[in-house]
This record gives C-alpha cells, structure tokens and sequence, in this order.
C-alpha cells in the first residue's frame, strides 16, 4: 500500500474515532482491550487487540457509495500495516452521526446492536447462559466460546475465520463443512472501493483451488500434490506450507508460512487476481480470455461472433480521450455491476468494441460500438476505459483469413484494448475513496 493511501486511511480512522468519541456512551461494562465478557459491550469509539497488539478489531465508518447513506462494519485491521484483513459482509447503514453502535456479549449471544433498531445476531445460544468469552486471538480470528467457570473452553459459538471475506490468513480454510455445510470461501470485492460482494469467488474442491465469476469457472490451480499445485509456480508454492483436510467431515485447506512469519496473507481482489507474499501473482483469473488454458485457465462458451479467428482477443493498455460519443455509446445504471460485468457484457454484444465503468466507485457500465472518434493521450488524471481487439498471430501480423466486412472489425484491427481516461468534472468524483488494500 502507497504512503499516500496509508495516510488518507489514517485520516479516516481518525475522522471516523473523533465523530463516534464525541458522541458515544462511556458506561461501565465497556471492554477490556483484548475481550469481552458478559455484560460486556464494544462501542464504537473503542476497540478490541489481540494479545501481542498483531490485529484489532473495531467499528468502521464507511464513507458513502451513493446518496448520503454512511455504513459501519465491524472489522480486524493488522496494525503493522493497517490492511484489512476480516469485515462483517452486511454494513449497518448509519443515517446520522448519532446513530450508536454496540457489539455486546449477552446471554450467550454475540449481536451488533443499533440504538432503535433490530440487533444483528453473529451467534446465539440455544439455552442462555453468562458462561461466554469473546475474544482477539493473534492470528487475527475473533473468536466467541462457551466456557467453563475456570475459564478453558467448553465449546466454539462462532468465529470469524469461518466467513472470511476477501482475505485468506494463515490458518484459514477454504472448503466446506460437510456436517454442518458450512462454506469456506472468499469472496472478492465489487469494486476495489466498494465493500460488496462482487463478481469473483475463489473456493476449494476436488482437491484443487477455484476461482470462479458469477459461477462460471474461470482458473484452477490443478490438484495439489506433495506441496505443489500444477498452475502455481513452485516459486510461490516453496513459500507455504498447505495443509489439506479430507474426511467425512470436511474437505478444506489452508496454509502457513514456513518462516512462520504471522505478516502473510492472501488477497482476492475485484478483478479476480490473488495475490500472495511474492510479486508473482499466485493466480490471475483476469488473464484469462476464453481462448487459452495457460496457466490454469478455462475454456467456456462465447458468442459466435468472437469465434470468427483462431486468435481470439486481447487486453492492451493504453491511454487516450473520445473526441465525440455521438449516438455510439449507452450505459446500464446498475450499481451492482463491477468492471468484469462491463466486459462479459460488451464481449457478449457483437456491436460493442469498448467499455468502462459509470460511477466513481467504478461500479455500473457505459460502452461504446465506435471507436473511430478515440484519440490516444497521455495524460494520467483520467479514467479507465477499454477497448477490443483481435489478438495478433505468432508472426505479429493479422491473419488473412480474417473477414474485414463490417466496421467494428475494421476499428479493431487498428486499436487494442486500450486505457483511456475521461476528465472528471463533478465534485463527487472528483473526491478519490481510500482502496482498501
């Protein structure tokens, strides 16, 4: 992460402290710095660390997406580096500054609770009881147990480690539960500035790792053998150690470093990349593109009109502005949509040579079925904005064979998958939100 984002997060978590200190409710029953005991509660100026100060665990005010809505989600940051590493996937919309929350231990449940509203429940008890412990552990996983009175556990009620979001820690499964069905997987971001659930899911099964978008099967690592995965390079693999669990239980697997180092992570972003502690990527779903299966990725269905050479398409990034749009582009409002949304839209639209995002948080879509006004440029305050081309032959040259009737065909001989940047003109986009990477 940039020192710049480091700082602009900074201020937020300062801004974000100073605006629930000012009005918050000092009473007795607030927790301790490393638990929270029965009667005990979590309020939104005061935080939970782990043993060793390795993560913490508080309330975050997320600065709005949309209209003025702000929402909060309990979440564990590594303090080293102050990444993100856990955060509740439903936010709890926070309409003015004096809407209070509290995460409290009652009666054998774990809830967030707003002032006049319905609690959120993370765990409940099927028979009350004021023998319950929750707590920070130093791997980061916030766990809440049924204890007996000398204080040892008697059972786990709920811990974080089994929703993760999308960061995978050392120690946390990917997988499934076969006797509670419980699901072990991450789930990437829409946007990287937009905390909803997106596009990308990266699971395990069949004794393999799997990225998905929106179900279809994107990337696979191949079965993992001794303590290496067929499309992982061994570079990355020699890293970790991976233990894998197979029984009538559970099928899951996880990883620790074998530097013992507590500083890793694992990181799913929008795009469907993971990203592990080396340079190298540890997959790269968003390389894949239809046509090739290097690398782990996977062939699937396309309209015919994208079949029509043995090349396929390909991304390029470059840099430019439209001179006009004229008639030649349209947009889908929708917020739910993420940037491979745009893409699988555009690439399953024969018309269509180029996309981008519509919103500042980079959700929704505009697209365009003419290129011939894109003037290459560059300038560097602009936003993204990408265009379809054929992939060239192993000599550099378009094959011959190629059918060059209509016009989109002619525009994508001469322009790649570029980046072009648009000038941001209202103040709302002109405002950046702090990546939370």
């Amino acid at each position: 992460m940039s020192t710049n984002v480091h700082l602009k997060f900074l201020f937020l978590l300062f801004f974000s402290s100073s605006l629930w200190d000012s009005h918050a409710q000092h009473v007795p029953g607030v927790a301790a710095h490393n638990s929270l005991k029965p009667g005990d509660t979590l309020n939104s100026s005061s935080s939970l660390n782990s043993p060793n100060g390795r993560f913490m665990l508080r309330f975050y005010l997320w600065p709005a997406a949309f209209g003025t809505t702000n929402y909060t989600y309990l979440t564990i940051f590594r303090t080293s580096d102050l990444h993100l590493v856990w955060y509740t996937r439903q936010g709890i919309p926070i309409t003015n500054e004096f809407d209070l929350l509290t995460l409290e231990n009652n009666a054998g449940s774990l809830k967030i609770r707003r002032h006049c509203d319905n609690p959120i429940e993370l765990s409940s008890s099927p028979q009350p009881t004021n023998n319950t412990l929750a707590f920070l552990l130093d791997s980061g996983n916030f766990v809440f147990n049924e204890v007996y009175s000398n204080g040892s556990t008697k059972r786990v009620l709920w811990k974080s480690f089994d929703y993760p979001g999308k960061v995978l820690l050392p120690g946390m499964k990917l997988g499934v539960n076969q006797k509670t069905g419980q699901n072990w997987s991450l789930i990437a971001w829409l946007t990287d500035d937009y905390p909803v659930p997106g596009a990308f899911t990266l699971e395990y099964s069949g004794h393999q790792l799997i990225i998905r978008r929106r179900g279809v099967v994107y990337w696979k690592s191949g079965v993992l053998r001794g303590n290496e995965f067929e499309n992982i390079s061994p570079k990355v693999t020699s890293m970790y150690h991976f233990n894998v669990v197979s029984n009538g239980n559970e099928e899951s697997f996880s990883f620790m470093c074998k530097n013992g180092s507590q500083e890793s992570r694992w990181l799913f972003t929008s795009t469907g990349k993971l990203l592990g502690d080396d340079p190298q990527p540890i997959a790269q779903a968003d390389k894949c593109d239809r046509y090739s299966i290097d690398g782990g990725c996977q062939r699937w269905n396309q309209p015919q009109c994208r079949h029509h050479h043995q090349h396929g398409y390909t991304v390029e990034l470059n840099r430019g502005y439209f001179v006009s749009e004229d008639d030649s582009s349209y947009n889908i409002s929708d917020t739910n949509l993420g940037i491979s949304d745009c893409k699988v839209s555009c690439w399953g639209n024969c018309n269509c040579v180029a996309y981008t995002s519509l919103f500042a948080n980079r959700s929704g879509c505009k697209f365009w079925t003419n290129i011939s006004n894109f003037v290459p440029d560059d300038l560097t305050y602009l936003d993204l904005v990408y265009i379809l081309s054929r992939k060239l032959s192993h000599s550099g040259k378009f094959p011959l064979s190629v059918s060059m009737n209509n016009r989109q065909d002619s525009n994508l001989n001469n322009i790649s998958w570029a980046l072009v940047m648009r000038s941001i003109f209202t103040c709302t986009e002109q405002t950046q939100s702090l990546k939370m990477i």
